[in-house]
């Protein structure tokens, strides 16, 4: 679920850069979440019915939840791909599961073994062979602008997100929950939209091209993909699960070569050789020592 997931979000990263010239940051991440909670509600609606008294008990963790993955972290990211390059973007992204294990540390007092640090080290080299061409200079010549530093702020609200999902109450429905993150998602967008709209800064160009990308995101990087990542998170915890974020910027490569028809070197095939080799003993290894210790 985890491995789908990275590659349906990297698809979002393609469209999301594709789309910046048709819809604002802002508008982009309002009508992806309004018909994501569209696909939703009809799985979720016997759920909710049953489930409504314990999601009002609970609606400050889940309005927090809406806010950081939606309101706050995807409109961060769209405002992103705006205003940087891919290369950059994916680079700052790359530190989200060393963010997520500093999140967790911060709320939770979670430890890392050592050979968890290895694994995470393994797979960061990974990403930087991928994201540099293995080219030293690439990564020393980098520059960051704004554009880079919303990224930053996007991974540090995602991190927070997938540790605060801990306090979700695990007898919410997990399509319960993602159409509460969706609906207040979307909900919160609103007044920043309505702002960019009064300032005239809204771009809105619905071809035929931008709906169907539209649909793309709502349903497979939105619905299925989150349902998915909630699942894995409930299932194995932040830590563990943040270092398959490592295989976004792997499969983003592969999207822009299918795509861009750009060639295939030596460094993405070394650099996704680092990432699993990362993953397998962070999951792996790492998990098995901590439980033998």
């Amino acid at each position: 679920m985890l491995t789908l997931t990275m590659l349906l979000w990297s698809g979002n990263l393609v469209m999301g850069r594709g789309l910046r010239d048709l819809l604002s940051p802002v508008s982009l991440s309002f009508w992806r979440w309004s018909l994501t909670a569209l696909f939703i509600l009809p799985f979720a609606w016997p759920h909710l019915r049953r489930q409504w008294p314990i999601m009002l008990r609970y609606w400050r963790i889940l309005f927090l939840l809406s806010m950081l993955m939606v309101s706050v972290g995807n409109t961060l990211v769209y405002l992103a791909l705006e205003q940087t390059t891919a290369i950059n973007v994916a680079l700052v992204n790359a530190v989200q599961p060393v963010a997520m294990v500093v999140v967790a540390w911060l709320l939770d007092r979670d430890a890392v073994t050592r050979l968890q640090g290895v694994g995470i080290a393994l797979s960061l080299l990974g990403v930087l062979l991928v994201i540099s061409r293995a080219d030293l200079d690439a990564v020393l010549a980098l520059r960051f602008n704004i554009g880079d530093f919303w990224m930053f702020l996007a991974v540090i609200s995602f991190a927070f997100y997938a540790v605060v999902h801990r306090r979700a109450p695990r007898d919410i429905h997990p399509l319960a929950l993602l159409q509460a993150v969706a609906g207040l998602g979307a909900l919160g967008t609103v007044p920043i939209y309505l702002a960019e709209w009064a300032a005239g800064a809204t771009r809105l160009s619905m071809t035929l091209g931008a709906v169907a990308a539209i649909v793309y995101i709502a349903l497979f990087a939105s619905f299925i993909s989150i349902l998915f990542w909630n699942l894995a998170l409930a299932e194995i915890g932040s830590n563990r699960a943040g270092v398959f974020l490592y295989l976004l910027p792997v499969f983003s490569s592969a999207l822009s070569i299918l795509v861009l028809d750009e060639p295939v070197g030596l460094y993405h095939l070394v650099g996704f050789a680092f990432i699993i080799a990362g993953i397998y003993v962070t999951t792996r290894l790492g998990t098995r020592r901590a439980l033998a210790a």
